[in-house]
């Protein structure tokens, strides 16, 4: 009986005592659990975890720690509702932010939850803690896997600020940069990079290209050339500089480069493809169309490659060989499935007879995309650029209302197209229904689209119509560089070339680069006899600017002819006809040099190809034919 009374009274005094215990316990039961964590006792720290919740559910560091457990035991769907319930009760600590946003991320990179619900966590993370390097490194990568660069980038260029030199974080930054929507605020990133870390080679590189893409060939020039020591004999950097002083025009020092390029990495196929484009802009063809076809035989198919070696072959006069090139490809990447590249090479082919004035045979080219085009449902329309050389060679080739009904079919219509259609109708004197058709574009508010409208009255040759909507858009854009010229060459041939010349000149204080008022003042100075050593200077500056080009070669070479510069005068004349496919006035020109250099037969020969062309020139030409004739 007392045995029984003490053991219920040590009862009642202990009950109590327990609870008090268990709560105090809490402490050490948190560091035993940790422990186990820590020896990889998974298990048993699960179980531990799970009581000390229960024994303290309002203690947010016992759920961080269970949610770093249960994220090591991959049970990601707990850990995350752990890593939750530690930041409501503790919204602003840092540590459960920080598990929560990578608990989430896991889950959304095994596809069993959402990567805005990682993202929407991540941003809550840094705005506690923004310098948080982890929180803005993976925010970063969760923005460019989800295509948001501009995001990457500002996240990336602040963990850069906070961890100078890190590599990755700077590789990272330059990736996002590359893909930017706003090329204006990645190319200030990029350019801060450089000035804390003038070596990062990578940044360099893709400054250069923004600037290079948005047209900014002389500052991504400076950009490369700023490279110091060892990085200027980086070969990348060395053909990326050669391919700007090509876009500039500078063509002696891009081989130059690229061949100091090719000294290192002389397998190099991107630097032999440019090396053969600068040969052939230099008019060494032979060497080029050698380059080119040892690039077509040794890989896989490549379109560019054979699209110009086309080209090459076609200005060495080996038109036969350029077409079976072109059906080559066209074969090849029909074989292949790759369809982009057989419909790029009839494209081509068809560039190629237009150029020759083989009208027919460039519709017949292009024929068959528009035939599938039309019969097959919902499929994408051939592309303006197609669609407007189609629709001229069908012009041109006498099928006009074929070429009218392709043209009025385009829906919606762009303003090419409705541009080239009413040309059309202006051409075939059809002019009331001609200007109905450009008034869209005429009465426009936006400049740009008047000044289609006034290229096509120029191309009509209705000179009147297009000087006086050229002086409208001028009214109100009095320095809009498109207009400016359009005034030029409309004042010029309808015979006001006092005032056609004064406006070119007008043009050039405002844009002194502006290659098509280059060539045109050049070579109307050329053509009177005036101004001959301005002349020169003019037509240069627009062949170095675009050195591709047969017209500015043409203006470079009449304007040495004058000058007396036989030698020169040859040089640019013949590149002139290869590059035009023998347009009428350049073989007249070379005919003109030819003659004066007294080889008559040569001579005849050249204007029998250029009347041949029925050209603006014939009846000129038919007379200098007439005065090579026998008496």
């Amino acid at each position: 009986m007392k045995r029984a009374f003490i053991l219920v009274l040590c009862a009642s005094i202990l009950a109590p005592a327990a609870a008090l215990v268990a709560q105090d316990s809490a402490p050490y039961d948190f560091t035993v659990a940790k422990m186990e964590a820590e020896s990889g006792e998974v298990g048993a720290a699960l179980k531990a975890f799970a009581e000390l919740v229960k024994q303290v559910p309002d203690d947010p560091y016992v759920r961080i720690e269970y949610a770093r457990v249960l994220l090591q035991a991959g049970n990601l769907k707990q850990a995350v509702s752990q890593a939750s319930a530690a930041t409501k009760l503790a919204p602003s600590n840092a540590d459960a932010l920080s598990l929560r946003a990578h608990a989430l991320l896991v889950s959304a990179s095994q596809g069993s939850g959402s990567w805005e619900s990682a993202h929407r966590a991540y941003t809550d993370l840094l705005a506690v803690d923004p310098d948080n390097l982890q929180g803005l490194f993976s925010l970063a990568q969760i923005d460019l896997g989800q295509g948001r660069f501009d995001e990457a980038a500002r996240e990336l260029k602040h963990a850069v600020s906070l961890q100078p030199g890190n590599q990755r974080l700077q590789e990272m930054l330059v990736d996002a940069c590359s893909r930017m929507t706003d090329s204006g605020a990645a190319q200030s990133i990029l350019q801060e990079l450089l000035v804390t870390d003038p070596g990062l080679m990578p940044a360099r590189l893709a400054l250069a290209d923004l600037l290079s893409s948005a047209g900014s060939h002389e500052q991504a020039l400076a950009v490369l050339s700023a490279a110091k020591g060892k990085d200027r004999d980086d070969p990348e950097l060395l053909g990326r500089l050669a391919v700007e002083q090509f876009q500039l025009g500078q063509l002696n020092e891009a081989l130059s480069t690229v061949d100091e390029a090719l000294k290192a990495e002389p397998e190099n196929s991107g630097d032999r493809f440019l090396k053969a484009m600068v040969l052939s802009s230099l008019g060494r063809e032979e060497e080029a169309e050698s380059l080119l076809r040892a690039l077509a035989s040794e890989g896989p198919m490549n379109a560019d490659v054979s699209i110009n070696l086309a080209r090459v072959l076609e200005r060495e006069g080996k038109a036969e060989q350029a077409v079976q090139v072109l059906r080559e490809l066209e074969e090849k990447a029909l074989r292949a499935g790759q369809k982009s590249a057989a419909r790029r090479a009839r494209v081509s082919l068809a560039l190629l007879y237009s150029q020759r004035g083989e009208w027919q045979s460039a519709a017949d080219a292009l024929a068959s995309d528009f035939a599938s085009a039309s019969a097959a449902k919902g499929a994408a329309p051939p592309a303006i650029g197609e669609l407007l050389l189609y629709s001229e060679s069908l012009f041109r080739s006498g099928h006009s209302q074929e070429a009218l009904s392709l043209l009025a079919s385009r829906q919606p219509p762009d303003d090419r197209v409705i541009a080239a259609r009413a040309e059309m109708l202006l051409k075939l004197g059809r002019r009331d229904e001609g200007l109905k058709a450009l008034q869209p574009l005429i009465d426009s508010e936006d400049s740009s689209r008047q000044v289609v409208a006034a290229q096509s009255l120029v191309d009509a040759k209705d000179y009147e119509e297009a000087v006086k909507l050229a002086r409208r858009i001028l009214v109100k854009s009095p320095s809009n560089a498109s207009a400016l010229f359009v005034l030029g060459a409309s004042l010029e041939r309808r015979g006001d070339r006092s005032q056609a010349e004064s406006t070119f000149q007008d043009l050039l204080k405002l844009k002194p680069d502006f290659a098509p008022a280059l060539n045109y003042l050049g070579y109307m100075w050329a053509e009177r006899g005036q101004n001959l050593e301005r002349a020169l200077t003019l037509t240069q500056r627009a062949v170095a600017l675009d050195p591709t080009n047969g017209a500015y070669v043409d203006s470079l070479g009449w304007a040495n002819f004058k000058l007396g510069n036989y030698d020169a005068a040859k040089k640019y004349l013949e590149r002139a006809v290869a590059l035009t496919a023998d347009d009428a006035t350049v073989l007249e020109h070379l005919g003109d040099l030819y003659l004066r250099l007294g080889d008559r037969e040569r001579a005849r020969e050249l204007y029998e190809r250029s009347a041949a062309k029925a050209g603006d020139n014939l009846r000129e030409v038919k007379k200098k034919l007439q005065s090579l004739s026998p008496h």
